[in-house]
């Protein structure tokens, strides 16, 4: 166990990261590198604007930036990574960084929003809409929904610019432009606490 209670040490998250990687290599290492380097950004951000009503840890910020993917360990089970993720780092005693791997998705609690639809089994897909009605989203969450959104594996990009190059590879369906329009207010929450454009404090930041 970590000295954090519900959360990994950076080191301990950068140890479960690389078992991860052993596990099933791909471009998912990188770009959960670049959601934690991005969250733990815009948290500094937030900080040193001063207007915030809460304090954000950075470090936790990059930490649940870092684990947000981790059930992609298991191989290309697409949206199931959610539910794996969340049961690992819940087996392992961090209730925090487990949570972010089922809210990362989803800025709206709407199961049907996710890009590519509900691959599991139907109370698979009900365990995780009740969990989603039991909480609020917290900054945290809402942190690394925005990140995960504009993260590629090598540089940070517009959201506009990253809902295509989802939409290329998965397509689209009657709620995606739901989620694309929670993300674009999500965006602009960030926004309305931050002294420069949300895309300035973001790393390697291109926007094509």
């Amino acid at each position: 166990m970590s000295i954090h209670d519900n959360w990994p040490s950076r080191g301990q998250a950068q140890e479960i990261l690389h078992r991860g990687e052993i596990l099933s290599p791909g471009a998912w290492v990188a770009h959960s590198r670049m959601v934690a380097q991005s969250a733990e950004s815009l948290a500094k951000a937030l900080n040193a604007a001063g207007i915030f009503d809460i304090y954000v840890d950075s470090e936790k910020a990059w930490v649940l930036g870092l684990l947000h993917d981790i059930g992609r360990q298991e191989g290309l089970t697409d949206m199931l990574h959610v539910t794996s993720g969340y049961d690992y780092l819940m087996h392992m005693g961090y209730p925090e960084a487990a949570r972010v791997c089922l809210t990362h998705s989803f800025p709206i609690k709407n199961i049907d929003t996710a890009s590519a639809g509900w691959q599991g089994k139907e109370d698979e897909k009900y365990r995780v809409e009740d969990f989603l009605k039991s909480i609020t989203y917290d900054i945290y969450d809402k942190l690394i929904q925005l990140c995960d959104s504009v993260c590629l594996t090598s540089t940070t990009v517009p959201l506009e610019i990253r809902f295509v190059e989802v939409a290329l590879r998965r397509g689209i369906h009657e709620k995606t432009v739901d989620k694309w329009n929670a993300l674009l207010h999500l965006r602009g929450w960030f926004q309305s606490f931050l002294n420069e454009p949300v895309y300035s404090y973001l790393p390697d930041f291109t926007s094509w």
